[in-house]
């Protein structure tokens, strides 16, 4: 998994993560965000901060060998989408 992973981290072109994010973005973020209230001009921003930020995150458990289990990976992913700390 992580070898996957990472491949399509690196080459996105490869297996249209793209295409996969710009449907995710237009079928399912746009519809939250436009439930919140937010401005249309920022939706884009919000959207590469999430999906960038958790990316950011996954890559760098895998590059220390995934030390910590999955299961507090994604708990600390999800604490900082819902914007509370583990502490």
């Amino acid at each position: 998994n992580k070898r996957v992973f990472k491949l399509i981290h690196d080459k996105p072109s490869v297996f249209n993560a793209q295409k996969v994010f710009t449907k995710m973005y237009n079928d399912f973020f746009t519809i939250i965000l436009s439930k919140y209230g937010v401005k249309e001009e920022e939706k884009q921003y919000i959207f590469e901060f999430y999906t960038q930020g958790t990316l950011s995150i996954v890559m760098k458990w895998l590059s220390n060998d995934c030390v910590e289990s999955i299961e507090d990976i994604s708990t600390l992913i999800i604490s900082l989408i819902n914007h509370k700390s583990n502490r």
